[in-house]
């Protein structure tokens, strides 16, 4: 199930092309921007530098995946470490661009936690131990100080937080599980999140520090990859619960439930724009995997 929900994953070898509906549009709005154009396989984006620019994971080669940098709206894409001669996937960032986190890998077996001080030229390393294969997710919290990311413990996949030195490991879960893909609200004192305590994955907010989760989604379905709306008040996320990744937006209070994406092939990894009127994503379209921006009614 784990890569399967992580898909695209690391090592992709092989893309299927779906046979595919016509664009359905979000909300009824206009066509959406097509940011990239090189169709290939894509996923963990995020949206950076107050919008101006995107940074996503690309699978170059069976043994290499980077990251890379876009400025907005239709830029040339270039990689964001340029002298990278291992895999890079899950970036993070402080909204004030000073931290950066992102997971590192030589395949299942040797994966790390990077993060890095832009202000002070430091970089900390987080080492899981002996269980590394599904290290991942993480996010940084809007006043720089911790970064939480998801991380297999004895009592099932765990959300746990460190500082941006790789020290002060809290524990913020302990259920049956897996619990993954967190996400903090813009001021910083809640995190949504994806879990599979209840038996099905669904979204759920608790306080960024731990402790008891409110169940934000449920449907028969996965449902995962929450992303907070600058105002606090929507979330958007990936489902699975029309049999397809599909797009929908959910109010914190768990109304207002809306689909957003109408397609046969893939659409996942949604982010906010910073002015709050537009969401990017990834999208498969003709078997090929790009970046897309568009406007979002309120």
């Amino acid at each position: 199930m784990q890569a399967d929900i992580n898909a695209p994953w690391r090592n992709i070898a092989t893309i299927v092309t779906v046979c595919c509906l016509p664009w359905a549009g979000i909300a009824g709005a206009a066509e959406p921007a097509r940011v990239t154009h090189d169709g290939r396989l894509k996923r963990d984006l995020r949206i950076v530098e107050n919008g101006r620019a995107v940074v996503y994971a690309v699978v170059e080669s069976q043994t290499m995946t980077s990251l890379m940098h876009v400025e907005l709206p239709a830029g040339t894409p270039t990689r964001l470490h340029p002298m990278a001669a291992t895999s890079q996937i899950e970036a993070a960032f402080s909204p004030d661009g000073r931290f950066r986190a992102w997971v590192e890998f030589r395949g299942v077996t040797n994966v790390k936690l990077l993060l890095r001080d832009m202000l002070e030229n430091r970089e900390a390393l987080f080492d899981p131990g002996s269980d590394r294969a599904h290290l991942g997710s993480p996010t940084i919290s809007p006043d720089g100080r911790r970064v939480v990311f998801s991380l297999p413990q004895p009592s099932g996949q765990q959300l746990v937080s460190i500082d941006t030195q790789a020290g002060d490991r809290r524990n913020l879960t302990d259920t049956a599980g897996i619990n993954d893909w967190p996400a903090f609200s813009p001021d910083g004192s809640q995190l949504a999140f994806g879990s599979s305590r209840e038996g099905d994955f669904e979204i759920y907010l608790m306080a960024a520090g731990g402790g008891d989760a409110r169940r934000l989604t449920h449907s028969p379905g996965l449902d995962l990859r929450p992303a907070w709306s600058p105002d606090g008040r929507r979330i958007a996320f990936t489902s699975l619960r029309d049999g397809n990744y599909e797009l929908y937006v959910v109010g914190v209070d768990g109304g207002r439930l809306t689909r957003l994406t109408d397609h046969a092939e893939r659409d996942d990894y949604a982010q906010w724009h910073p002015d709050g009127r537009q969401l990017a994503w990834i999208a498969e379209r003709d078997g090929e995997f790009d970046v897309y921006l568009q406007r979002v009614a309120p």
